[in-house]
């Protein structure tokens, strides 16, 4: 899970890689990628965690069964390879326009 939230005007985040990928990008800072680099993860962002889990918890309340399995995935995976390529190509498309 990934993302930035606020509660009560409070900013909420967690260190994961994604969050991490993005503030080393606004910083112009470098991202050590560490061999072999692909390795692979499912990204979900908070927004889309806290929706299934609102839609669940909705089930589960109409329901008179209580035990029920969830799955939250965006059904694909992305390597740490890519996500690092994906930085640089886009810090490379925003020091162009500027």
């Amino acid at each position: 899970m990934y993302g930035v939230h606020e509660i009560k005007g409070a900013t909420i985040k967690k260190e994961t890689l994604i969050n991490r990928v993005v503030e080393k990008a606004l910083k112009n800072d470098d991202l050590a990628v560490y061999e072999p680099g692909t390795q692979s993860k499912n990204f979900l962002h908070v927004a889309d965690v806290a929706a299934v889990y609102r839609r669940a918890v909705e089930k589960i309340a109409n329901e008179k069964e209580k035990e029920t399995k969830f799955f939250c995935l965006n059904g694909s995976e992305s390597a740490i390879l890519e996500l690092g390529q994906l930085r640089e190509d886009l810090a490379r498309k925003r020091h162009q326009e500027v």
